[in-house]
């Protein structure tokens, strides 16, 4: 999404339990439990929010 500078929108990210996955030696997607962080920003030097997720 590209914003104008001074523009302003609501974004929502939806995040399955897929989207934490990973292919195992087998080549099956598995999501190993664990703590994950995730960042959004402009670069991956200017990280504007951040937040973790707890996967059981």
């Amino acid at each position: 999404m590209f914003l104008k500078r001074g523009e302003e929108r609501e974004v929502k990210f939806i995040l399955s339990e897929e989207d934490f996955s990973l292919v195992d030696r087998n080549l099956k997607r598995i999501v190993e439990p664990g703590t994950f962080q995730i960042m959004i920003g402009a670069a991956s030097d200017d990280i504007r929010l951040q937040t973790k997720v707890a996967i059981k």
